[in-house]
């Protein structure tokens, strides 16, 4: 693990600052002094990442992602009320009573 992370560490500073996209968090970033700041702390932090295994079939897995990707889990037809990011309600019918519940 901790050669991986000098390894990764070790490529970024290795990018001239030209040639990166910075994303908008780090767009405050325009020397590569303050680069290779961002990298060294960063560097010296403990990274948690998580590797799932291989799949044997990517076809299935691109399938089930697929799914997702075009079709949201929940319609936005579905969502009954949204309130300031801290309350959202939504409809669906219970197979088991056949009635239309509304969950928050």
């Amino acid at each position: 693990r901790r050669r991986w992370m000098w390894l990764v560490r070790d490529y970024l500073l290795g990018q001239p600052l030209s040639q990166l996209t910075m994303p908008p968090p780090l767009a405050h970033i325009h020397c590569e002094s303050d680069w290779h700041r961002l990298i060294l702390t960063a560097g010296g932090q403990h990274w948690h990442i998580h590797l799932s295994k291989k799949t044997e079939n990517g076809r299935k897995t691109v399938n089930y992602l697929g799914r997702y990707l075009k079709k949201p889990p929940i319609s936005g037809s579905r969502l009954a009320h949204y309130t300031n990011g801290a309350t959202l309600s939504f409809t669906y019918l219970d197979h088991r009573t056949q009635t239309y519940q509304q969950e928050t």
